[in-house]
């Protein structure tokens, strides 16, 4: 099948001089993907600039720009390249990202807990929000189990 587009996010945290044009306010930045302006945003303090946009998986040149008050907009950044991967569609407690809530998922989960596992858990697998996988995600697995689930 074709790759899928999907939604993805990108912070850039970066380091510009705002006086390296003499009498001159810089009044944004702009982020390129391949060349093709992707977002636009005023001034920001800290610099750091958050981008949503919509990507089919691949691997992609990004470069930063300033605008001035004047409307000239300076040289790109040097590129810095990143890799979009395909999104996954995790269901809480599938702790080992395999589609199936099963017993691979209460013992990965129990290894996780004790420090001792594979870091093969993923996040999206979390039942109650709090970024972890615990007691709770474990739980959710055998009771998903109990009730004939996968």
């Amino acid at each position: 099948g074709q790759a899928q587009q999907n939604e993805h996010t990108l912070q850039i945290g970066f380091s510009f001089d705002t006086l390296a044009i003499p009498d001159r306010q810089v009044t944004g930045y702009r982020i390129y993907k391949e060349d093709s302006l992707l977002c636009e945003s005023g001034p920001v303090e800290p610099q750091i600039l958050t981008c949503s946009f919509i990507s089919n998986p691949g691997t992609y040149a990004f470069t930063l720009s300033a605008l001035y008050d004047i409307g000239v907009e300076s040289p790109p950044s040097a590129p810095f390249i990143l890799s979009i991967g395909q999104v996954a569609n995790v269901p809480p407690g599938d702790i080992n990202g395999d589609g199936l809530i099963d017993i691979r998922d209460i013992i990965l989960g129990l290894q996780v807990m004790v420090n001792s596992g594979s870091s093969s858990s993923t996040i999206d697998a979390d039942v109650n929000g709090d970024q972890k996988i615990g007691w709770e995600e474990i739980l959710y697995g055998l009771r998903n189990i109990s009730q004939g689930g996968s």
